[in-house]
C-alpha cells in the first residue's frame, strides 16, 4: 500500500484552503484478514467454485498464504493511514481521497466484504457521514485490473 498527498492550486496561494485541493492517494490496498472472513478460503472451497476452470485464483491464494506471508497486508495500517487522512478531511474544506490499484489479492467475495467494510462503512464513520451516497465527494475508488475479476458465486 502506497499513501501521497499533494496539494494542486494556484502558485504562491498554498496555504488558502479555498484556492487548491488536497489529494490523498492510497494505492494496492490487497486487503487480507482471513481471520475475520465469514467463510475460510482454502483450496478445497476454490477449487470447488472454479470447477477447475480457472487456477489463477488458486495460485494467486497460494502465493499469498506461502509467499507474502500474512504480516504482509495489514489492515491495521490501513486503518490508520484512513484515520490520518480523515481527519484531514474533516479540518481541511477541500480534500479528497484517491483509492486506486488492486483492492483485493485473489478477488474472494470475503476480500470484497473486509475491503467494503474498511473503506466505506469505517471511511465514512470517520469523517462523520450520515449517507454512503455523500462518501463519493469525498472519496473516488479507480479499481485495478477488472479482468482480474475471477467467476465467483455467493
Amino acid at each position: 500500500m502506497k499513501r501521497f498527498i499533494i496539494k494542486l492550486g494556484k502558485e504562491g496561494n498554498a496555504s488558502t484552503k479555498s484556492e487548491g485541493i488536497y489529494l490523498s492517494h492510497i494505492s494496492d490496498l490487497h486487503t487480507w484478514q482471513p481471520e475475520k472472513f465469514e467463510y475460510p478460503i482454502t483450496i478445497a472451497n476454490l477449487m470447488k467454485n472454479n470447477k477447475l476452470k480457472d487456477l489463477k485464483q488458486i495460485q494467486g491464494f497460494l502465493n499469498v498464504k506461502y509467499n507474502r506471508g500474512p504480516n504482509l497486508y495489514q489492515v491495521q495500517v490501513l486503518q490508520e493511514t484512513l484515520q490520518k487522512i480523515s481527519t484531514s478531511i474533516v479540518t481541511q474544506q477541500n480534500h479528497h481521497l484517491l483509492v486506486s490499484g488492486d483492492i483485493t489479492n485473489i478477488s474472494h467475495l470475503e476480500e470484497f466484504k473486509l475491503a467494503k467494510e474498511i473503506l466505506v462503512d469505517k471511511f465514512k464513520q470517520l469523517i462523520e457521514l450520515e449517507n454512503e451516497e455523500d462518501l463519493f465527494k469525498y472519496c473516488t475508488l479507480v479499481p485495478g485490473k477488472l479482468s482480474n475479476i475471477y467467476n465467483l458465486k455467493a
